[in-house]
């Protein structure tokens, strides 16, 4: 009886992890509730090199989740997606009250070689997982900003 409950637990667990691993991206409806007031990024990144970004964000309300911030770098030519990085911020987006500005970062990154050189966009914002229909799904802001870019 003890193998059979802990066989259902192994299964269980595996259940979980692989419904948060395909777990899809939503973008929320409305505003971003959060504004990007200045961004420190190099205007050019060598692959393989590490960089660093700090962002700070000014919040136009309150925040309920413990939310995660997300930095995408995205091919400037087709919108492709090419590196995404989530990150916890300091102190959490549950302590985060309106009109308060927030540091994020230093984020450090490095561009993989396989990511050829180019023209590249970077978007942030804010993301939560929740459970709808059974499944996973990661509700993402808008995206806060559209006009940083970074030339690889």
């Amino acid at each position: 009886m003890r193998k059979i409950v802990i066989f259902l637990f192994i299964i269980l667990i595996g259940l979980l992890i692989s419904s948060q691993v395909n777990a899809k991206s939503i973008v929320r409806k409305g505003k971003a509730r959060i504004i990007l007031e200045k961004v420190e990024i190099p205007s050019s990144v060598r692959q393989e090199e590490p960089f660093t970004i700090t962002a700070w964000l000014k919040t136009t309300e309150n925040l309920w989740n413990e939310e995660k911030v997300f930095l995408h770098i995205i091919r400037e030519v087709d919108e492709k997606l090419v590196l995404n990085a989530d990150f916890s911020p300091t102190p959490p987006t549950t302590e985060w009250i309106p009109e308060q500005v927030v540091v994020v970062g230093p984020i450090n990154l490095y561009i993989p070689e396989e990511i050829p050189p180019g023209k590249y966009k970077i978007r942030l914002g804010l993301f939560y997982p929740e459970k709808i229909e059974g499944k996973y799904v990661y509700v993402r802001e808008p995206f806060v900003n559209k006009e940083i870019k970074i030339l690889l």
